[in-house]
């Protein structure tokens, strides 16, 4: 366990950079709820597991956070990233083998067990991608939240009148967990893997870009498993994006790009502003990116299907937004929303941009312009750069080249095989039998290299002469990768 005083530095902390990324915890009845854990365990009475599984989580994924970032703060606690390394694996580990303990026992689960949860399933799909673990982390954190019956929290048999304001607290935190995995578990049926298409919680619980992405799985992954994308109508994707177009358009003056955060803190102050500029950089990459794989099928049929240029067009300004809202957020480096750039799941969604842009060069060369190519070349060097950010930033590329050997499009600078993920230090205490690895590639540990630019180039080189069942096949693998 940290001590008493580094888990409430880290806390608020937390508060600061990660809150509004989540927003499943009020600070400052998680403050309460740590001290009555360090009380308890002061003086020597049983210790709420769920309490020591949100800590270990807040622990574990600021540390994660700052050893990927670099953020300021966690020079005051750690000089050198590979002991930041070990102190994430560490509390992270712990914070599994906590729930461990609790799913073995009869005790129930409690709302901080379930935040902890939480925290732990984003601190592993940051660093492995939607893997098979990550997967049942957040099936568990699910399921957890069912047996507390917050899925029924605004159910009329719920309601209470005049609730005290400590009850309101809680009774909105209930409803932000609960909405927080009805969400997540939406937005996995639009975003590639082998989940996609598949959800768990029905309809009743919605905010508006999950709902979407809910009502397209259930519109499109059915006739693209069983239908040539060919035969499908243009206007019905049309229509399908029309529900992204829609949303952007209609979101508040906060939430717009071409708001300056300056203007954010001027109307809202400091703190409020930095959430705000957080949480439009997610709303406006997680919206464009759900785009992006909306018409990734029919532009590469546009060269014989001409029907689909206007998805063509769609596809790729929503690549070019994806890039537009990163430009954004890095204007001021030093920027929390900046740093959070670096984080595997965001990087995906510059992946699946870059990926966009790169099939359309491939398909539409003589389309393509003196401006597309530095466009394309730019974002090449974006997803390079990530490499040495994060393990999912070389796994991206690990997962092309693999898929693209599957397919036997030969790229002949890269014929050496992709240096495979394996295990670096584990920080285990030998008694409990959960490890966590942290991938070749993590900041500050060595991993082989891949040459980008032969590899990029070489693709781009091949790719007119795949046809559009092959560029299918590619796409279906890569929604396959655990990333």
């Amino acid at each position: 366990m940290p001590t008493y005083d580094l888990a409430m530095s880290f806390l608020d902390a937390y508060a600061k950079a990660l809150d509004a990324m989540q927003h499943i915890v009020h600070i400052d009845s998680t403050r309460d709820a740590v001290n009555r854990a360090y009380s308890d365990l002061e003086a020597g009475r049983e210790v709420d597991p769920g309490i020591l599984c949100l800590i270990l989580g807040i622990c574990a994924c600021l540390t994660f956070y700052w050893s990927t970032t670099g953020r300021s703060w966690g020079t005051e606690l750690f000089h050198e990233l590979e002991p930041a390394h070990k102190a994430a694996a560490h509390w992270a580990e712990q914070g599994l083998y906590a729930m461990q303990q609790m799913h073995l026992a009869t005790a129930s689960y409690t709302i901080e067990s379930v935040q902890g949860m939480i925290m732990l399933t984003f601190l592993f799909y940051h660093i492995e991608g939607f893997t098979a673990r990550v997967g049942l982390m957040h099936s568990s954190a699910i399921t957890m939240a069912r047996s507390l019956g917050l899925h029924r929290t605004d159910s009329p048999q719920a309601a209470t009148a005049n609730l005290s304001q400590a009850e309101t607290i809680t009774k909105e935190v209930q409803r932000k967990v609960w909405w927080h995995l009805a969400c997540t578990d939406w937005l996995l049926a639009f975003m590639g893997g082998p989940q996609e298409g598949t959800y768990t919680i029905r309809t009743m619980h919605r905010i508006r870009l999950a709902t979407t992405c809910r009502e397209i799985a259930d519109d499109l992954w059915t006739k693209l498993q069983f239908t040539d994308p060919s035969d499908i109508d243009p206007q019905t994707i049309l229509a399908l994006d029309l529900k992204f177009e829609s949303q952007t358009r209609e979101l508040p003056h906060f939430m717009r790009l071409d708001t300056s955060l300056a203007q954010l803190k001027e109307s809202y102050g400091e703190h409020a502003a930095t959430a705000m500029d957080a949480q439009r950089l997610l709303i406006h990459l997680m919206l464009n990116t759900r785009r992006c794989k909306l018409h990734m099928p029919f532009l590469v049929r546009v060269k014989t299907h001409p029907c689909f240029a206007a998805s063509r067009a769609a596809g790729l300004q929503a690549a070019r937004t994806v890039f537009e809202a990163r430009r954004h957020a890095i204007q001021n480096d030093k920027s929390l929303v900046a740093q959070k750039l670096r984080l595997g799941g965001l990087l995906q969604h510059l992946f699946l941009a870059t990926i966009v842009l790169v099939m359309d060069l491939c398909i539409n060369r003589d389309e393509i312009n003196g401006a597309t190519l530095v466009e394309v070349r730019e974002s090449l060097q974006i997803m390079d750069d990530a490499k040495e950010s994060s393990p999912i930033g070389r796994r991206f590329h690990e997962s092309l080249l693999n898929v693209l050997r599957k397919h036997n499009v030969v790229l002949p600078n890269t014929t050496q095989q992709a240096h495979s993920l394996g295990p670096t230090e584990t920080a285990a205490n030998g008694s409990n039998g959960i490890s966590v690895d942290l991938p070749n590639g993590f900041p500050g540990m060595e991993a082989n290299d891949i040459d980008f630019d032969s590899m990029w180039q070489d693709f781009m080189n091949a790719g007119p002469t795949l046809d559009a069942q092959t560029w299918d096949a590619i796409l279906s693998d890569l929604d396959m990768q655990p990333i």
